[in-house]
């Protein structure tokens, strides 16, 4: 079992050596690959505005984002389509304004799940820890056919054009300092990345620049992140498109909701034309949670109201986990 690590140390060594840590950066064969943006279908559809206020959103079993405001359109791509919540790769969402918190088991899932989990990728096991204003990166960073420890600790600032830059201050490999991000994961790994664009990750010289919106499972996001802040275990981020627009009119008060207003919106078989559909959490004492996969059962377990102007008024139980409630809520009459 010594020999073996030994052998192994040696070899993780060897190639940090070859890969500059020793302070003077490797020989360029080739430029670095220029990332080709993912081509963006054109919304033909209806358009629904979505708001949120205090929602737990759980997009896979996996990650869980914070949303305690949204602003944003659902737009459909078919023009003879209505959106249908389920039908995921039919709609786009256009995220004007939004505070989104990820906390860092959430993070760490989507790189290794979504951004990192392609044919041929190197870096795996990626755990995520937010510190004050800093994130630290453990992965294994495969070269050689050898798995190399590696941890990257530095800070995520927004580039002004809508995406995330992490630069990593601080990089080891198998323990032993590493110049710069290039120094480490070499140029034909940085091609590599940046030959999946639609993954959401671009590396620029010792930078990594994070596309949030093409980092997300579907349905496809789009928005732009102007403002990151990283706390204790989560980090938070702020988009804006520049379209701010007032909330509509809540057909029923409440402090926890989901608002789709407009458009035309397909639900349990039931079509709402210019819809004005508002999902309300039935404990507002705590955060809404809902998971949209489910969203069928937890109609079930809670109850809806067709108003006579017009508007679906639903009352949802919490969905903390994957599965809604299987208990059938019963509302206290009359309801206004």
């Amino acid at each position: 079992m010594r020999k073996r690590f030994l052998l192994t140390g040696l070899a993780a060594m060897s190639l940090l050596v070859s890969a500059g840590c020793g302070g003077s950066s490797p020989t360029a064969t080739a430029p670095l690959t220029a990332v080709q943006a993912p081509v963006d279908q054109v919304p033909a559809g209806t358009t629904t505005e979505l708001f949120t206020s205090n929602v737990i959103y759980r997009i896979d079993p996996n990650i869980v984002v914070s949303m305690p405001d949204m602003n944003a359109d659902i737009e459909v791509f078919d023009q003879n389509k209505p959106y249908v919540p389920q039908d995921v790769e039919d709609y786009m969402i256009q995220v004007h304004t939004c505070h989104l918190g990820i906390d860092q088991n959430s993070m760490s899932a989507l790189l290794n799940n979504y951004v990192f989990n392609f044919a041929g990728c190197p870096i795996s096991n990626l755990s995520v820890t937010c510190q004050n204003g800093t994130i630290d990166i453990k992965a294994t960073l495969t070269k050689l056919g050898i798995p190399i420890p590696t941890e990257l600790e530095g800070t995520l600032e927004p580039n002004g054009q809508g995406q995330i830059v992490f630069h990593p201050d601080t990089i080891k490999s198998a323990g032993i300092p590493v110049k710069g991000l290039m120094d480490l994961i070499g140029m034909d790994v940085a091609n590599l990345i940046n030959s999946a664009p639609d993954r959401g990750v671009e590396i620029q010289g010792d930078d990594m620049i994070m596309y949030v919106d093409r980092m997300l499972p579907p349905p496809e996001i789009r928005g732009k992140v102007m403002g990151v802040t990283v706390t204790p275990g989560e980090i938070v981020m702020d988009f804006d498109d520049g379209v701010h627009r007032p909330l509509p009119p809540l057909p029923t008060p409440a402090k926890n909701f989901m608002l789709m207003w407009g458009g035309n919106i397909l639900i349990n078989n039931t079509l709402n034309l210019d819809a004005k559909f508002e999902m309300i959490d039935e404990t507002p004492d705590d955060p809404m949670y809902y998971y949209m996969p489910v969203y069928r059962q937890a109609l079930q377990a809670g109850f809806s109201v067709d108003r006579a102007d017009g508007a679906t008024v639903v009352y949802l139980p919490d969905v903390t986990g994957t599965a809604a409630p299987s208990n059938i809520f019963t509302p206290q009459l009359p309801i206004e």
